[in-house]
């Protein structure tokens, strides 16, 4: 005789097997961790500053000369080219000694022309002098002969010495008067083209391609030389004055010459937040002792049409820049970072900490100096719960 087993016994053994199954898969079940691969790429060592948008090469535009001023010919805000004429001064003083000198320019020409006429009595005496010469052969040959006495040659003799003398007296007479003469004619020029120079001083002109700031004269007003009538900056040319920690003193690298200044990153609040590239320029030598900072100027390159002076900015000086190995600054925690390893394992990827050196490091990615190569991947999340040899499932 058969026994035949209940089914609800058969089936409450089948409902503790699945319990069972499903309580061992979720004992087995791997953790799940972010993870990234490291890369390679640029490690760069940043200092952070703040500062000022301003315009470059600043100056007072000042006149030369006294004079009453006449002509006004910008205003404050326009941008003018190089050479071109700000404002025109007059003064009868200037006006009256460039025509005094023209005038005196004139006459010593005059006397130099008047002194190269005088040749017409130097070429008379000249002919004289061949005239007496063939007298004096022709008197010789007849005292050979005997028809004329010794006394006529003499005479002869005598007379071409006198007409010798008179042509040496003559062309001495001529060169110190025509010497004097050029002597004034220059002397009168340089006296010309001074005051040609400072009639030009009369007018005030841009020495580059600027930006008028600030006009300080007004027609009618009687200025001095040195006077500070325009004060102007390069047109187009800016840069941000930043303060920098004093601990980044040395790092940060001006021009010089032929060598390049730190570069730097510069980015304008009141632009949206747009990035300019620029150099730092100049480093002030010394650290101010009451916030323990130093400046540094950084001359903005590009597209600078939007800018404006007394804008806030901020920069990130790259003081030193490499390739290396980068990866997740949250992968790293004590000089260690989990690697992952066995990435396709049906049991979940296994993990192993290994020790790194680390280089240079931002809020977002740390240099690995030693330990780690590109391509190698690292967890960058729940790294505090892991263990050696732990499996973890990556999303």
């Amino acid at each position: 005789m058969s026994f035949r087993r209940p089914r609800m016994v058969r089936f409450l053994g089948l409902v503790m097997t699945l319990c069972a199954v499903g309580v061992a898969a979720r004992v087995l079940r791997p953790a799940t961790a972010k993870a990234a691969l490291a890369i390679s790429g640029p490690a760069a060592d940043i200092v952070y500053a703040t500062g000022s948008i301003e315009l470059d090469n600043r100056i007072h535009l000042r006149a030369r000369t006294a004079g009453t001023v006449k002509d006004l010919l910008v205003r404050e805000g326009e941008t003018v080219r190089a050479g071109a004429v700000l404002a025109r001064l007059e003064s009868p003083r200037v006006t009256a000694k460039a025509t005094k000198t023209q005038s005196l320019v004139a006459t010593a020409k005059s006397k130099v022309r008047r002194a190269g006429a005088g040749g017409s009595n130097t070429a008379a005496v000249r002919a004289e002098i061949a005239q007496a010469q063939a007298e004096l052969a022709s008197t010789r040959k007849l005292v050979e002969f005997g028809t004329l006495a010794p006394i006529e040659a003499e005479r002869a003799r005598l007379r071409l010495d006198v007409l010798n003398a008179r042509l040496t007296s003559s062309l001495s007479s001529k060169g110190a008067a025509s010497a004097d003469a050029r002597e004034a004619e220059t002397q009168a020029e340089a006296d010309s083209r001074a005051a040609e120079a400072e009639v030009a001083d009369l007018e005030i002109r841009a020495p580059f391609d600027a930006l008028v700031l600030e006009s300080s004269a007004h027609v009618g007003d009687v200025i001095e030389g040195g006077y500070s009538a325009f004060t102007i900056a390069r047109a187009g040319a800016y840069v941000v004055t930043l303060t920098v920690d004093e601990v980044a003193m040395g790092r940060v690298q001006a021009r010089s010459g032929q060598t390049a200044g730190s570069p730097a990153n510069v980015t304008v609040y009141a632009l949206d937040r747009r990035v300019l590239t620029g150099e730092v320029i100049e480093v002030s030598p010394e650290v101010d002792r009451g916030n323990r900072t130093f400046r540094a100027k950084v001359r903005i390159e590009g597209d600078t049409r939007d800018l404006r002076s007394g804008m806030t900015a901020e920069a990130n000086i790259v003081v030193r820049q490499h390739q290396a190995t980068l990866v997740p600054s949250e992968s790293v925690e004590n000089n260690a970072v989990w690697v992952v390893t066995e990435p396709s394992s049906v049991l979940g990827a296994k993990v192993v900490r290994r020790a790194v050196a680390v280089g240079i490091r931002d809020l977002l990615q740390t240099e690995i100096a030693t330990g780690l190569r590109p391509g190698e991947q690292v967890v960058v999340s729940a790294t505090s719960s892991l263990r050696e040899g732990t499996r973890v499932r990556i999303q």
